[in-house]
């Protein structure tokens, strides 16, 4: 399976055992790794690798990938940009399916192009991926034999390739043209060096995608499509031996051309000496500095090398915990600050230091991140600390043993994707076990601190400051960074004191109260109880996902009940809770006390309600009932968790005039809403000007009466369990007669047509958004269904009309929401980027879409699609523990007017839904004369 691997590695030798014993049988640490045994592997003659392993989750479904070892980075130089446009061309014609078939037909299956249908390209892959239903031998063969053509016979025809040329433009324009577009190009000769890899980014170069010839799309295509640079992966509810013969079968017949180029591997060369280099952008967000150190690649290949990887991960468990606990110290030297590791291109690993600091403060936070690490290397960690670390992780290989059956099928996809292009090797869940278990007890300080050596290399290190370019704020130079760096190693730093914490979280448990009602719902196999105190405990056991337990709990009121002067602090207020700790416990502590547990709680306010709600394994369920129990009755308040709060929202906000997509965004929720606090961002006086006082206040005054409560519990747990975990810890949570509601604090519709032109950015992109805001006055579940069948037809022929007939845009997409309290609206839209010179010429034929739509209703072959997709998702959701959290919450909770045993018969309310049911929403959504048209330009088209 896919590992932490979270550092790379410096192989040194360790005084550990030398042998070890994998589910039954002993390996030497020199052994490979054993490949997971449920995973059927082999080549076909002509060098094509297969991968099967059978999954069933979700039920009745299949993954499949075709794997080319070809990327960008063995593009000629008339092909910059050509391996990802050839991607894009697969979709438009192969040799038994004309233009858009292959996106039909796959529609036609309840498939989603990108959640179910989708591909990449990389430096040096390209991979495409199909999730199919197998209830249709049809769609599984038909499937099959797409990625057979893929793989053989893509047709690129020229005209095709013309049209898909803008099509590629727009996605370079939504990448590129952007200030995430600017920092990768200004980083990736910083960190690539003058390789081929810097000359061969996947998007390419504009001008060849635009120009190139035919010619040039057949070479790379016949060059590389071959089958000895191909795999097949396939995972899901299947005979495993029987799709070995199908793959067999379909593509043992695929040939290598005859003097096929060699498939040459490319090197990022190490730079030998450090590297200092400041991105300085007026539209980039935050302060902050990187801090990158690049070593040969780690392999993962034998024994030893998983031990090696068990040992760094370690060390970076314990390195992450040390930064995280210096950002919650009173007047903390930095917002936040991280370490991360992983492979990098051409060889090379990166392990990477981040820190976020407030404006003017980067020079403190850089040297105190370094101090931290030169904290471990001059005393290294502690005994506790380790202890720690070896339950942690070793819990993380227990869970994910626990849940090995209940994984979904693309990450075993995505696994073997990896194998294959990396060369490292798909272990079991149980093997990954055996081997934490096997050399945990054995690892010691001196194998851990070892690895701190690395941060002493001066040579192959690259320190980028990346800041906001504007007046007053003086961005550092070369010098600075190479001083502040040198400052920070040369620190005198003390060593490191652990905070150690009782191991029980509550010394006195209150006594069950009684339960007063109960009654079993057959039809969801779900048990409802009232308890003596009010609270009301829906509770619906499965075997989705083994151990996996899920409880929410909320009542209406939330932040609607308070005055507007009191908003900024009901707003923030959750996330200040959730940074401090519980009853006398700091967060610190707390973490220490959970050590090896498996649970999580969070609080919130929310518009209209305030809610509780975690996730545990089924061992720790007590540990989460009583944190809900605690976080009502004994919230803890934390002045430093308070100021870290507010100067994270501070550094959020102060540049947030100068990004494009946030003031597109408040310009929208102003046309909407005009000022009204509750949807508009909070603003720089109102978060320097937060009373914690009254915040904390507010958040007792929400959980001090819990009568109202509704609990829901979904997953693997026996239900007398949890109905005395309820009667112990919820039946005690405090209570008061009466029963609050929530307040209303919408403003009225917006009426008329607003039409809004914003004005920010620097790069050629503009952003159109078409949104229709109206009362929905009957929201019932098959009044639901016509909105999601509503947007899925519009999805369709936005992507046909905008993407697909005009290369408009490269992703329109149609978004709606619906509330049924404070207000019964509905919003309905559609979003895309473009191109300034042609967004006013788009408009029409978008508004086209929409009122065909209106005036004529969906054809059938679409509506039919959008069906399929709607069933297909729902008969996916409805194998999830989250699902049935959020339905059950839905109906016995925020809608218990309506029939929950709707839930389960989705399929005939979706099949009852004509195309007149359709259009006549699509009548009452869709106004001609009532919706909000806001177009971002860039700051250069300001009249």
């Amino acid at each position: 399976m896919k590992r932490l691997c979270l550092f790379l590695l410096l192989l040194f030798p360790l005084s550990l055992a030398q042998t070890v014993t994998i589910e039954g049988q002993e390996y030497a640490l020199e052994d490979q790794l054993p490949r997971d045994p449920d995973i059927r592997t082999g080549k076909l003659d002509n060098g094509l690798t297969y991968y099967v392993r059978r999954n069933t989750e979700p039920l009745n479904r299949a993954d499949f990938a075709l794997v080319i070892d070809a990327g960008s980075i063995l593009e000629d130089d008339d092909q910059r940009g050509l391996a990802h446009f050839l991607e894009h061309m697969l979709f438009n014609g192969t040799e038994s399916f004309e233009g858009q078939e292959i996106i039909n037909f796959l529609e036609r299956s309840g498939m989603e192009f990108g959640p179910d249908v989708n591909a990449y390209t990389s430096f040096d892959e390209t991979v495409y991926t199909l999730e199919i239903p197998l209830d249709d031998q049809e769609v599984v063969d038909t499937s099959f034999q797409i990625l057979y053509e893929w793989a053989s016979k893509a047709s690129l025809s020229q005209e095709e390739i013309d049209k898909e040329r803008e099509v590629i433009v727009e996605e370079w324009r939504l990448r590129d043209q952007t200030m995430n577009g600017r920092l990768t190009k200004a980083i990736i000769p910083i960190l690539l060096g003058d390789t081929r890899y810097a000359e061969r980014i996947p998007i390419g170069d504009i001008e060849t995608v635009r120009t190139a010839p035919r010619e040039a799309f057949t070479r790379f295509y016949d060059n590389w499509y071959r089958p000895d640079l191909m795999a097949i992966v396939a995972v899901g509810d299947f005979d495993p031996a029987a799709m070995e013969e199908h793959i067999k079968a379909t593509f043992s017949s695929l040939e290598n051309p005859e003097n096929a180029p060699e498939r040459s591997r490319f090197d990022v060369p190490l730079p030998g000496d450090s590297i200092y280099y400041t991105f300085a952008d007026p539209e980039f967000p935050v302060t902050a500095a990187q801090i990158f150190y690049k070593s040969p690649s780690a392999k993962l290949e034998t024994i030893e090398d998983f031990k090696n990887n068990i040992i760094g991960s370690l060390f970076s468990m314990m390195l992450n915990t040390r930064l995280e606990e210096k950002a919650r110290e009173a007047d903390a030297p930095y917002l936040q600050a991280s370490a991360s590791s992983g492979p990098f291109y051409g060889g090379v690993d990166d392990l990477t230091l981040t820190v976020v600091t407030q404006e003017g403060q980067l020079e403190t936070g850089v040297t105190a991140v370094l101090a931290e690490v030169k904290r471990i290397q001059d005393f290294g960690f502690t005994e506790t600390e380790l202890e720690r670390a070896k339950t942690n992780l070793l819990t993380s290989y227990e869970e994910n043993y626990k849940v090995r059956d209940d994984l979904d099928s693309s990450f075993w996809r995505d696994a073997m994707v990896d194998e294959f292009l990396t060369g490292g090797i798909v272990t079991s869940n149980g093997a990954d076990l055996d081997i934490a278990n096997a050399f945990l007890p054995q690892i010691g300080l001196e194998d851990v601190n070892e690895l701190a050596s690395i941060f002493r290399d001066e040579k192959d290190r690259a320190v980028v400051a990346l800041v906001p370019q504007k007046e007053g704020l003086n961005a550092p130079t070369e010098a600075d960074l190479q001083a502040w760096v040198e400052a920070g190693f040369n620190q005198e730093v003390e060593a490191y004191q652990d905070e150690l914490a009782d191991t029980e979280l509550m010394t006195e448990i209150p006594e069950p109260v009684a339960i007063t009602d109960e009654t079993y719902v057959e039809g969801l196999d779900t048990t409802i109880i009232t308890l003596e105190n009010g609270i009301r405990v829906i509770m619906k056991p499965t075997d989705f996902t083994a151990e996996e337990v899920l409880v929410n709990g909320s009542s209406y009121g939330g932040a609607s009940l308070v005055s507007d002067e009191d908003y900024p602090e009901a707003s923030t207020i959750s996330s200040i809770i959730s940074d401090s700790g519980v009853a006398a416990y700091s967060l610190n502590q707390l973490e220490r006390i959970l050590a090896g547990k498996n649970v999580s709680v969070g609080v919130g306010i929310g518009n209209i309600s305030e809610a509780m709600s975690g996730n545990a394994e089924k061992e720790d369920l007590e540990t989460l009932f009583k944190l809900i129990y605690l976080y009502a009755t004994q919230p803890r308040k934390d002045e430093a968790a308070f100021k870290r709060n507010q100067d994270s929202l501070i550094a959020n906000l102060e540049n947030r005039a100068t990004q494009p997509n946030a003031v597109f965004q408040d310009a929208i929720t102003e046309s909407i809403y005009g000022d009204n606090i509750r949807f508009n961002s909070l603003t720089i006086d109102q978060v320097e000007n937060l009373d914690y006082d009254r915040a904390f206040e507010i958040y007792q005054e929400r959980f001090a009466d819990m009568d109202d409560f509704t609990f829901t519990v979904v997953g693997d747990f026996d239900i007398d369990t949890v109905k005395h975990l309820a009667q112990v810890y919820l039946g005690n949570l405090p209570g008061k007669p009466g029963t609050e509601t929530w307040r209303n604090y919408y403003p009225p519709l917006p009426q008329g047509v607003q039409k809004v032109d914003v004005y920010k950015g620097l790069e050629e992109q503009t952003i159109l958004r078409l949104q229709w805001d109206g009362p929905f006055y009957n929201p019932v579940r098959e009044e639901r269904f016509k909105l999601f069948l509503l947007q899925g037809v519009l999805d369709i022929k936005m992507r046909e009309k905008i993407r697909e007939e005009l290369a408009g845009s490269y992703s329109p997409t149609v978004f709606q929401r619906y509330e049924q309290k404070p207000s019964r609206r509905y919003t309905l839209g559609v979003q895309y980027t473009a191109d300034p010179k042609r967004v006013l010429e788009l408009i029409p034929p978008t508004l086209d879409v929409l009122y065909d739509l209106r005036d004529n209703g969906p054809d059938e072959d679409t509506l039919f699609k959008a069906k399929e997709q709607v069933k297909r998702g729902l008969e996916e959701a409805l194998q999830t523990n989250s699902y049935w959290q959020y339905v059950l919450g839905f109906f016995y909770f925020l809608n218990p007017n309506e029939d929950p045993l709707t839930i389960v018969n989705y399929a005939e309310l979706v099949d009852g839904i004509s195309a007149n049911d359709v259009q006549e929403m699509a009548q009452r959504f869709i106004v001609p004369d009532r919706y909000t048209q806001v177009i971002l330009y860039p700051e250069a088209y300001q009249p």
